[in-house]
This record gives structure tokens, sequence and C-alpha cells, in this order.
């Protein structure tokens, strides 16, 4: 089963208190570990709490991080995490400013008995705001996946979903981070600085997005690749690079190319490299596919899908089949590449 990712605009989580809609692509400090999820949200500067219910044996709270300050001798904010009354691990040592952090959850090899629960996190501030981004869960195998337009699957570099044309043309990349930073996102990438290099991905969608890492250690200037939809003609694009800074090992969760349809179906994506050794390189560190549509992001590549014809009946069968003849596994059948703790 495919970790979800629910985002902080969803209708299905319970806000109390006065939380406000935060910064469009929020990012504190500037991090490298890109902006926040679908470009949203939520902001709380006094106390509050949200809730939200879910099948499933993991869960993890992301949000953006930014240092505690101290009023009237008290530290703020402050959050406790729980799942059905009982406490859940909160992340430790989160001393990084940056989006994209672990507040609490399933970590440390904490994990949830499979059936229904509810979360419930309580924050308490009196200065700095508290910054909540999105859920990540994995469900339970027999719940249907959800099909609201803020709700997203995780597919990994490793996933089944994705075939790589040469494994000699590919090699992974992981940075280093302490736990408490993780947050469900795959910290480690596949990439390739071959010319030619290739993959291709099926997934079931309206809209997709690529997220991938710039390693500082390989070269930054902007390369280019090409990407088709269900076998319609190729179209390039550009792969920016970063000027790096000296205290990081690479930039995490840059949006590459962002997809977008008019109705969700059964799609196949191939993308091929056209740089070189001395240019940024192709990376894949996660994507996300939903049945909704992504709001671009500035400065990024942005196109359209192809249109393909469904049903849908189609996601629940053990194989969907596009208009090029083509068989895709549904999303239910693509396992996850890593946990989410």
């Amino acid at each position: 089963m495919s970790i979800i990712y629910v985002d902080d605009t969803n209708e299905s989580i319970h806000y109390d208190g006065l939380w406000t809609a935060g910064p469009a692509g929020f990012n504190p400090g500037k991090s490298l570990d890109g902006i926040s999820f679908n470009n949203t949200i939520h902001m709380l500067q006094s106390s509050g709490s949200f809730s939200f219910k879910f099948t499933g044996t993991l869960i993890n709270v992301t949000g953006a991080y930014m240092p505690p300050v101290e009023s009237g001798g008290l530290i703020s904010p402050t959050w406790n995490c729980s799942v059905d009354g009982m406490a859940l691990p909160s992340a430790r040592n989160v001393t990084t400013i940056g989006s994209h952090r672990t507040l609490c959850g399933t970590i440390d090899g904490f994990q949830l008995e499979d059936g229904s629960h509810e979360l419930t996190v309580s924050i308490s501030t009196t200065g700095q705001p508290f910054y909540f981004d999105f859920i990540a869960y994995l469900p339970s195998i027999e719940v249907a996946l959800p099909s609201n337009s803020d709700v997203s699957i995780f597919i990994g570099p490793n996933d089944t979903a994705i075939s790589y044309n040469t494994v000699s043309d590919w090699s992974t990349f992981t940075r280093s981070l302490n736990s408490s930073q993780e947050s469900g996102i795959e910290w480690s990438s596949m990439i390739s600085q071959v010319n030619g290099a290739q993959f291709i991905l099926q997934f079931y969608g309206k809209s997709l997005r690529w997220y991938g890492q710039i390693p500082w250690k390989l070269p930054h200037n902007s390369s280019h690749a090409s990407y088709s939809i269900d076998g319609e003609p190729p179209v390039n694009f550009k792969l920016s690079g970063i000027i790096p800074p000296n205290d990081t090992t690479a930039a995490n969760a840059q949006v590459i190319l962002t997809l977008s349809g008019d109705s969700p179906g059964p799609h196949t994506l191939k993308a091929v490299y056209k740089g070189s050794s001395s240019e940024v390189p192709m990376s894949i560190q996660y994507f996300t596919a939903t049945n909704g549509s992504y709001e671009d992001v500035p400065g990024t590549p942005t196109g359209r899908l192809a249109q393909v014809p469904f049903t849908t009946s189609q996601v629940s069968t053990s194989t969907a089949t596009n208009s090029n003849g083509g068989r895709i596994a549904p999303i239910e059948a693509q396992g996850p590449s890593t946990s989410i703790y």
C-alpha cells in the first residue's frame, strides 16, 4: 500500500482555534528543503488543536520549524500529539530552520495496531507561530484510497511503478539527516548524468508532481531533459541548477516538473536526460500523484497530461489499460519504498 499525503487544506482535518492560512510556498529561512507541500500551510499564534481520523498503522505530522521563543518564562510553541488518547513520540532535537520537518508521529519504531484511529495535535504558543503542513500515513490494505484533490499518493525512487533503462546509468544519492527531520519524504534519490538515461513511471491520477535533489558535489550548470505522456511527442524542459552554500550537502524536495490534466486516469510518464557529466543531473527523489489539480510552482516547468479514457472502476481492478494499449498497475498495487517514521 502507498503512503498517502493529506494536505493541511483537506476538509477531513478538523481545526480548533484561531488558525490562519500561512504564506503561499512558505519556506522559513529560505532553506533548501523545498517549499510547503502544495504551496499551502496552516499557522497558529495562540493555543489550539487539530484532529484527523484515519485507518492505518503509521502516521507522521509535518510542518515548518522556527526556533521557539521565551516569553514570561515559557517556551513556545510547544505541541503534544496523540492517537486515540495515547501519546505519540515527538521528534527530538529539531533545531534546523526549514520546511518538511517531522513534528511527531510513529517514529523511533513506534507502530499502531491496524485499524481506525484518530490523531489529535494540541498546540500552545504565546508568540512564535506554529506551522502545520501535511499528514503522511500508511493506510490499511483493504481501505479504498481517497480521491480528494488535496490528497496525494507518494511514489519513491525505488517504487515498482518506476523502471530505469540501464542500472549503470543511475546511482543513489543520500543526504544524511537526523531522524528528527525526516517527514516521510525519501531523503535519497536516483540520479544520472549519462546522456540518454531514462525512466518510465506508471501512475493513476489527474496530476503529477516530480521532486528531486541537487547534490552540491556535482556540477550545477543547468541541463535539459525531455518528457512524454502516454506515447505523445516528447517535450523538452530545463533542469535548473542552484548555487551551493558551504554548509549542506544537497537541496531537497525541489520541484522538477508539474503535470496536470482534466480528469483522472492511468498514465505513463517517460523522461530522458539530455545533459552531461558537466551539468546538473536528472534526479528522482519522489513523485506525488493526485486526482485533483496542482497549483503551478513559479519558475518550474509545467505541462499537460494526455487525455486517457477511463472509468472509476479501473482504480480497483487488478490492471488498467491506457489508450496506447500499455498495461498500468493501479496505485493500490504500488508499495512504498520507505517507511514514514
